[in-house]
């Protein structure tokens, strides 16, 4: 096979250079199975470096799997995390239309700011931190404590005012889109999720260790900003609606009690 028939891994190391992209998730966990630190010091290290045997070792184990990790990723940051946003503002605008300061009011607001912490605490881990067994129980369990808070919250709002087939429909996204979210993760990881039930080839590390590869600083500026703008002001601006109402009733109650 000539080089210019070869597939682009292979061209590219006959030429004697290796490219291509390696996904974060994969050349962290190889940089430590390879034992990086250790290559540096030996004679093999003057001809190879870390980062060439990272891309060799992803191709010896399978281009078909490197490829759908990629897109795996892909559509984790760039599709599941931007529709689960416009779901949250979505429901912001069902509230908004349905008068929520006037009907359950403040305390309904308060309800979501808990869920939306609930949420928080886990995504920021994954965007900032390696994704270990540590991250993935604290996913699990921030998701489950925030279904339960969503039951309480539509009982809650259920008694006070109407929740439209529109809404509803708003939650199921709400509820779908984290647990999509989850379970890409622990594709992506699956060897730390195996850990935690003391199954797999690795031991869990349960440890807070910033990313050795990080996100695109450009990707969670805009992320953040996203969340900050559609997400947080918003639902602040719902609860201090509310709670000017209720300032307002008390107000009107107190005067026409003299």
């Amino acid at each position: 096979m000539s080089l210019s028939q070869r597939i682009p891994w292979q061209r590219d190391f006959a030429a004697g250079e290796l490219g291509g992209y390696v996904p974060p998730f994969r050349a962290g966990a190889l940089r430590v199975a390879l034992g990086c630190d250790n290559l540096r010091k030996t004679r093999l290290g003057t001809f190879l470096n870390c980062e060439n045997l990272i891309r060799i070792r992803l191709v010896g184990l399978s281009g078909d799997q490197m490829f759908h990790s990629e897109v795996a990723e892909w559509v984790l940051l760039y599709f599941i995390l931007p529709l689960w946003l416009a779901a949250g503002f979505a429901d912001y605008l069902c509230h908004r239309a349905s008068r929520i300061e006037i009907t359950s009011g403040y305390k309904e607001s308060l309800i979501h700011l808990l869920m939306f912490s609930e949420v928080a605490v886990p995504l920021l881990a994954a965007i900032f931190f390696e994704i270990n067994a540590l991250v993935i129980a604290t996913m699990i369990t921030a998701f489950i404590a925030h279904q339960l808070t969503a039951l309480w919250d539509v009982t809650f709002a259920n008694e006070k005012r109407q929740v439209t087939p529109i809404e509803q429909q708003v939650h199921s996204f709400l509820e779908l889109m984290p647990l999509i979210a989850i379970l890409i993760v622990i594709i992506l990881n699956w060897s730390q999720f195996l850990s935690l039930w003391g199954l797999g080839p690795e031991a869990g590390r349960y440890r807070i260790v910033l990313k050795p590869d990080p996100l695109p600083w450009t990707y969670v500026l805009a992320f953040l900003s996203a969340v900050l703008i559609f997400e947080v002001l918003p639902y602040l601006e719902e609860l201090v609606r509310g709670l000017r109402a209720r300032m307002r009733g008390m107000t009107a109650g107190s005067r026409g009690q003299s």
